[in-house]
């Protein structure tokens, strides 16, 4: 026990004069809540093309992996284009690392937003961040991407701009059991695939559903997860 106490006390000797440093720069560590440590994790955000959910920078709290939510504030924008949530601290601005921040919590005066940092077990790319619009056993999720749809430039007439032009997309997921199933456009497709829930046949008898439309799904999904 005491030559691991003196292993750690080393292991951790670099650090303590890292923090005392004159040159420490404050604005490139936060702490953003109750059982968190301030953190080097953060990086400084590039010069690069980004594209976000919203323009404006909204007080967003954030959730660790062990689901406890901080307390602090931090003006927040999630570049859906790099899949990076941008943080303004002391008016630099960060990316905080996925591989931290399990979730974050928009606070809007229309209600707050929670978004979740997920890969599902059949999810076939990088974890990603999806918004949670409905929440309870049958969880449905919002994905938020980037579509290039090329530019408009007409070379006969030498008019338009060359400039690709982006668009933000986004699609429906329903998450159960660690398990993600996009919801399809499609309402025969999208009834198939809600079939394996015992109260869909009624809720469908009585209700036309569009499989495009979120608030739909989300009166859809509230009536599946009531007992």
């Amino acid at each position: 026990m005491f030559n691991f106490k003196i292993f750690l006390f080393f292991l951790c000797l670099p650090l303590i004069g890292l923090t005392q440093s004159n040159n420490f720069n404050s604005s490139l560590s936060w702490d953003y809540g109750r059982g968190y440590l301030k953190t080097f994790d953060l990086r400084e955000k590039g010069v690069v093309k980004e594209l976000f959910l919203q323009d404006s920078w909204l007080p967003a709290t954030y959730t660790n992996a062990d689901g406890i939510v901080g307390k602090q504030e931090y003006y927040t924008k999630f570049d859906i284009l790099n899949n990076e949530v941008n943080v303004n601290i002391n008016g630099k601005i960060m990316v905080a690392p996925i591989a931290v921040v399990k979730g974050f919590t928009t606070h809007e005066a229309e209600g707050d937003r929670v978004f979740i940092a997920l890969k599902p077990d059949n999810w076939k790319k990088a974890a990603t961040y999806f918004e949670v619009i409905a929440d309870g056993e049958i969880q449905l999720l919002a994905y938020y991407f980037v579509k290039d749809v090329g530019n408009s430039y007409n070379p006969a007439v030498d008019a338009g701009t060359k400039d690709s032009k982006l668009v933000k997309k986004e699609a429906y997921y329903i998450l159960v059991d660690n398990k993600i199933s996009k919801i399809p456009a499609k309402r025969k497709s999208g009834q198939q695939l809600f079939a394996e829930f015992g109260r869909s046949k009624s809720y469908f008898s009585k209700n036309k559903v569009k499989f495009k439309s979120k608030n739909n799904l989300i009166d859809l999904v509230n009536f599946l997860n009531k007992k």
